[in-house]
């Protein structure tokens, strides 16, 4: 049982639509094999993931009130497990587009603008949040709320980091562009969660994606984040703190990767589970590394973390 409420904060809903079919080329009419279209966005796939994990959760940020019950009706089979607790702001939630072509391994992913994360809207999120944010919980900051948007509505994002320290809770924060950049000057955070591309525009230089050279540049973040994680995709990670320095790999040979979208999410759900059981670091790595694993290999759209877990034993840590 978790020791530390999970809230997860998305300012960048959206629906994830997935269109499969074989042999796609341009000007074709094709027949789909599968489509699926779910509520998500990087907040509300690591709620998701943080489901499939067993841990309970609260989901909160803002959705467009015009989609808003087609939302709820989407994730009633995960109201044991999420606790909804979304904004409701006016306008339509944007969609995430990705297409497969099955029969030759490729796809495309496209998406609609976030319009939903204006002044009005991050403003009543912010009066909502301050109900739910209690000390002590570990608030999950994913995505952002758009550049286009940042002139108008920065200080009302940092607004919601604020409320969150003052309350006395932990932020973790998976975000890119100036909003990353803004938060991480802002300082106070217990988990920092950059790709390596990320990490280069937080220090305003190229970084070579060797562990040494990862290790070497991130710890000057130290006097901002409490840990580390540098996610390298396929790659694996790589994670500091005060005390040491982690590399860590998976030794799965042979097993196609059926998607390349929400596996970081799926990797901060995993941190953050262990670490809100008070768990150490080697304890977060290994388990994020493996749900994103699990994701990447499509697993989870059919089998329960204890039979994924079993079957990703290999993780490569080390320090």
């Amino acid at each position: 049982m978790s020791l530390s409420r999970i809230i997860t904060i998305g300012l960048s809903p959206a629906w994830d639509t997935t269109c499969i079919a074989e042999n796609i080329n341009w000007g074709d009419h094709k027949r789909l094999d599968s489509y699926t279209s779910v509520p998500a966005g990087k907040a509300f796939n690591a709620s998701r993931a943080l489901a499939w994990l067993g841990v309970h959760n609260i989901a909160a940020g803002i959705w467009g009130q015009q989609d808003y019950r087609q939302m709820l009706a989407a994730t009633k089979k995960l109201s044991k497990k999420i606790d909804i607790k979304l904004t409701a702001v006016p306008g339509t939630t944007r969609q995430c587009i990705t297409i497969v072509d099955s029969a030759n391994e490729k796809e495309m992913h496209l998406r609609s603008l976030n319009t939903i994360a204006d002044i009005r809207s991050l403003r009543a999120l912010k009066k909502e949040f301050k109900k739910i944010v209690r000390r002590d919980d570990m608030c999950l900051f994913c995505g952002t709320a758009g550049d286009h948007t940042w002139d108008e509505s920065g200080m009302d994002v940092l607004a919601l980091y604020r409320t969150a320290q003052k309350a006395g809770s932990k932020l973790f924060v998976d975000s890119s562009g100036r909003q990353l950049i803004t938060v991480v000057e802002q300082g106070g955070i217990f988990l920092l969660k950059p790709n390596v591309q990320e990490l280069g525009e937080l220090l305003g230089k190229k970084i070579k994606d060797e562990p040494d050279c990862l290790i070497r540049a991130a710890k000057p973040l130290l006097k901002k984040a409490q840990i580390i994680v540098i996610s390298r995709g396929d790659k694996g990670l790589v994670a500091i703190d005060k005390d040491a320095a982690y590399i860590a790999n998976i030794v799965q040979k042979n097993t196609p990767v059926r998607h390349t979208v929400g596996c970081g999410d799926y990797l901060f759900a995993g941190l953050a589970a262990e670490l809100a059981k008070n768990h150490g670091i080697t304890a977060a790595i290994k388990t994020g590394m493996q749900a994103a694993a699990a994701r990447a290999f499509g697993w989870t759209e059919y089998l329960s973390w204890p039979q994924c877990r079993s079957k990703i034993p290999n993780i490569n840590i080390r320090r």
